[in-house]
């Protein structure tokens, strides 16, 4: 996918990341952050709420009169002037999708624990200048503050993309832009995100073209088949961002990180490679590119998104965007054959739900603890 935004910069302040600490030095930051690292995200095992751990949306055909597309659960982000086609005040083009529905589910970290739902995830109809746009997108928090910073991007992002696309405007280059000014607002706010960030994963859908921006391994993905019972092939939308890439990787030893896993007492590797400051082991982040990790912005991983555009077709039968829990042990493949049969009953619900209760099971055979899962489907 190209990249409008231009050459990769890491953050060149000083390791001040930490809020009302603007001065403090690399030593008292590094320290922090190990106790940041250390800190646990487990509460004792209690009655989960809805809203706690699991999060549902849906929406199919259009909105009851006097209401927004989003209905009660949101409106079209702000920022954008309300106008109808060029030449036609006021009139919606004819919608590409016929419904959507996201599923989001809070993890475990073991028996008898339960922890902070970190993911986030967006659906705004009618967005953009001309409010002709779909906008979906799922985030995935990291770090003690990871459940806030997600929120925060999740409000933000819309409106500080819109703000920069105007309707004979470059909507890649406005999402590079709207990436990196979330990112600035970050740092300027009050969530302690020297350790802590988020991933995003932004689909826009315009007539038939789909924008698409990403930072991070959240992840989505094109069903495609140009028949509706035959075959479907899944075609990959985004890369996840991981230091062992090879061009991650040379931006980040350039800016003096230093990429490898974590070590048992035995000194054996354990786990994915992270990127950690050339002599310390913090922050230890398993991503190349964040929102947030003040940290790690340091050591080359930035913000920048990655950005590329996609004809959707005749053929295309789905959108499906979901955090790592989904990708951590199913492939593109095995995802889209599991919402498949709900695609074709027009049951988006239906398929997030299959899909997410898959993802756990996945976890409770291969792992024992249970990451946070997100699934937004598009049918169209």
């Amino acid at each position: 996918m190209s990249n409008p935004g231009g050459a990769f910069e890491a953050d060149q302040r000083p390791f001040g990341g930490a809020p009302g600490d603007p001065g403090a030095s690399l030593n008292a930051l590094i320290q922090q952050a190990k106790r940041l690292t250390l800190a646990p995200n487990v509460q004792k095992d209690e009655p989960v709420t809805r809203d706690e751990g699991i999060k549902t949306s849906a929406f199919s055909g259009g909105p009851p009169a006097g209401e927004s597309a989003l209905g009660r659960r949101g409106a079209p982000a702000r920022g954008c002037p309300s106008r109808g086609p060029p030449g036609a005040p006021g009139v919606r083009r004819k919608r590409l999708f016929a419904s959507h529905a996201s599923l989001s589910r809070a993890g475990s970290c073991g028996p008898g624990t339960r922890k902070t739902n970190q993911d986030a995830c967006r659906v705004v109809e009618g967005w953009g200048p001309q409010e002709d746009a779909l906008w979906v997108s799922v985030l995935d928090g990291h770090g003690p503050s990871g459940h806030l910073v997600s929120a925060f991007v999740n409000q933000r992002l819309p409106r500080l993309v819109g703000e920069s696309w105007r309707p004979q405007g470059d909507l890649q280059k406005a999402l590079s832009a709207g990436f990196l000014a979330a990112n600035q607002e970050l740092k300027r706010g009050n969530i302690d995100i020297l350790c802590s960030g988020t991933t995003c994963v932004v689909c826009v859908l315009r007539e038939r073209t789909l924008y698409v921006a990403n930072v991070g391994d959240s992840r989505a993905i094109l069903g495609r088949g140009p028949s509706p019972e035959g075959p479907w092939t899944a075609v990959p939308l985004t890369t996840d961002h991981k230091p062992e890439l090879e061009t991650e990787r040379q931006r980040i030893v350039a800016a003096g990180g230093r990429i490898a896993p974590l070590q048992e007492e035995d000194g054996s590797p354990c786990g994915p490679l992270r990127v950690w400051l050339r002599t310390d082991d913090v922050p230890g982040l398993a991503m190349s590119r964040s929102l947030g990790d003040t940290l790690a912005s340091n050591v080359g991983v930035v913000a920048q998104p990655e950005v590329g555009t996609f004809s959707v077709g005749e053929g295309d039968r789905c959108l499906l965007l979901a955090s790592d829990g989904v990708w951590e042990f199913l492939s593109n493949e095995e995802a889209l054959k599991t919402v498949k049969p709900f695609v074709l009953k027009g049951d988006p619900a239906g398929g997030c739900s299959a899909l997410v209760n898959k993802a756990r099971k996945k976890w409770e055979e291969e792992d024992g603890a249970i990451d946070d899962i997100t699934a937004l489907l598009v049918v169209f």
